[in-house]
């Protein structure tokens, strides 16, 4: 195998679920100040949500919302690992 040949790194998500960018909506939660970096992010596109945290700069996911908790706590499901877990979530906002 020469260099021509080496195989190029592959994204997690495939072309078919890449969307265009005003399917994808982010929530974004923020402290007291507003003026302060936000503290947790989702990512939604569909059904699957991914999982910024604070300070990340990475994501975790996709999971499904599950349920809404009041108080902007959202209840989010891992169908691969079949885990639970709260996020905090906020006002659903377009990203630009």
């Amino acid at each position: 195998m020469d260099e021509k040949d080496e195989e190029k790194p592959t994204n997690s998500m495939n072309d078919q679920e890449m969307l265009r960018s005003e399917d994808w909506k982010a929530r974004v939660t923020r402290r007291a100040d507003p003026a302060e970096w936000p503290t947790e992010s989702l990512f939604q596109n569909g059904e699957q949500v991914w999982v910024a945290p604070p300070g990340s700069r990475g994501v975790r996911g996709p999971f499904k919302i599950v349920g809404v908790l009041g108080n902007e706590q959202y209840r989010v499901r891992d169908e691969r690992l079949g885990t639970e877990e709260q996020v905090p979530g906020a006002n659903m906002k377009r990203r630009p």
